[in-house]
This record gives C-alpha cells, sequence and structure tokens, in this order.
C-alpha cells in the first residue's frame, strides 16, 4: 500500500465521529426537575401586546419630522427599526401601557445624512418612550408628559 493512502486511511480512522448521545432531544422534565413554567405577558385592555407584535409597522412621524421607516415589535419582546441603511435593534418591556425600550444596538454603516438624521431621532425618541398608545390604526410612542414622539402605521407584508 502507497504511503499516502495509509496516512489518508490512519488520519480518517482517527477522526472525531458524533456522539448518537450529543444530537439526541434533551430528556423530558422529571419529577424532581419540572418543566420550565411559561407566564403570559399581561395585557392593555385597549392595546394588548399582541397589537404591538401583530403587525410590523411604518414609521411615519418622530415629533415633528415626516419619517419613513419600518419599525417591529416582537413578541418576544425584541424590537427592530430601519430606515433602509442601518438596523437598530434592542430589547422592550411594558406592563399596561407603559413602555420601555432598552439601549439599543445598530450596524455603523455609513447613511446619507437624511436617513442618519431619521436614525438619530429615533434613537433619542426611544430613549424617551415611557408609554404608548394605539390611537385609531396609529401607533403612538409617547414621553412622560404623553406627548407624542413617533407615529407609525400598521403594514401587513413585514413578517
Amino acid at each position: 500500500m502507497k504511503p499516502i493512502y495509509l496516512t489518508a486511511f490512519l488520519l480518517a480512522a482517527c477522526a472525531a465521529h458524533p456522539n448518537p448521545a450529543d444530537s439526541a432531544p434533551p430528556p423530558p422534565a422529571t419529577p424532581e426537575q419540572p418543566a420550565p413554567v411559561v407566564q403570559s405577558v399581561s395585557t392593555i385592555p385597549t392595546a394588548p401586546v399582541t397589537e404591538l407584535s401583530r403587525y410590523g409597522w411604518h414609521i411615519t412621524r418622530i415629533g415633528r419630522h415626516p419619517a419613513n421607516g419600518s419599525l417591529e415589535f416582537k413578541a418576544n419582546h425584541h424590537v427592530h427599526a430601519s430606515f433602509g441603511c442601518n438596523t437598530l435593534s434592542g430589547n422592550f418591556s411594558h406592563q399596561g401601557q407603559n413602555l420601555q425600550i432598552g439601549e439599543l444596538a445598530t450596524t455603523l454603516m455609513l447613511c446619507p445624512p437624511n436617513v442618519q438624521a431619521q436614525e438619530e431621532r429615533l434613537s433619542a425618541a426611544f430613549a424617551r418612550t415611557t408609554a404608548y398608545r394605539i390611537n385609531g390604526n396609529k401607533l403612538e410612542l409617547l414621553d412622560r408628559r404623553q406627548h407624542v414622539l413617533l407615529q407609525a402605521e400598521p403594514v401587513q407584508s413585514m413578517r
């Protein structure tokens, strides 16, 4: 047998093989180790979290400035927004109509000045958001004095 074939054969024999136990699903919960309890998210009579996460939102206004971006509140409490350049994302929490949006992560692409300005206004609006309401079919993010920081309309095709 040629040395090259022997070497290849020996290397193949020594290669790590996946352990079937590693790919098996985890065992079911036992009485000593109960399954995790999933608690339901509190709902808001006029605008439950399902209304936040049921739709994607088209951002139409931030403060007094017209805007053109997308906003998505996911059922797992992640929020994503974009104006066609960078993506801003973070976590949110709510109780009743109170809404807190955590610190955002963003991609760092160089964007046109008007898009960059919208991204900066959105970050500032998110930082000041303390509540939300659904007014007709519009989502409004509010500050502590109930001033409208952002307006958005539902869109069906974001998912």
